[in-house]
């Protein structure tokens, strides 16, 4: 594992949604139970600075690279977030002590287009197609909620 300096990371989080918004997991760092909160625009997760941040087990993941997030995507809601505290970054995702929600889309009714009109099964071309789909689509969004904000 290689430490990622302390400076914000921009990275996506795919997660499961609730009310129409995307949700963030907690773990109980003593038992099994987890936490499902839903999440909205600037909502910022953080562990306590005395955790020790361990990928795939303790802190809030997310990915630099949108192709690799897809790999790890457990939901149709798709969020832009900004990583800080401390970092540790394996491989291709990085698990962060804080992750901040920069803008988030619900990608369901693009998937469920592109999944109408291809059989996904059918082959990895079709699911290449799909998520060149998505990735277009939140480029396209990307560009346009970080141009707004300059």
């Amino acid at each position: 594992m290689t430490p990622v300096p302390t400076i914000p990371r921009l990275g996506w989080h795919w997660s499961e949604g609730r009310d129409g918004r995307p949700t963030c997991k907690t773990r109980n760092l003593t038992g099994p139970e987890v936490n499902i909160a839903t999440v909205d625009i600037g909502t910022t997760v953080r562990l306590d600075d005395d955790i020790k941040i361990e990928p795939c087990r303790r802190g809030f993941h997310y990915c630099p690279d949108l192709l690799d997030s897809l790999r790890y995507g457990t939901g149709t809601f798709l969020s832009r977030v900004q990583g800080g505290g401390t970092m540790v970054q394996t491989g291709d995702k990085v698990a962060a002590q804080s992750r901040t929600v920069i803008w988030w889309i619900d990608a369901s009714q693009l998937i469920a287009e592109w999944t109408s009109q291809w059989n996904v099964r059918s082959g990895p071309f079709q699911l290449t197609v799909l998520m060149s789909a998505i990735v277009a689509e939140t480029a396209k969004r990307t560009w346009t909620l970080e141009n707004m904000a300059t």
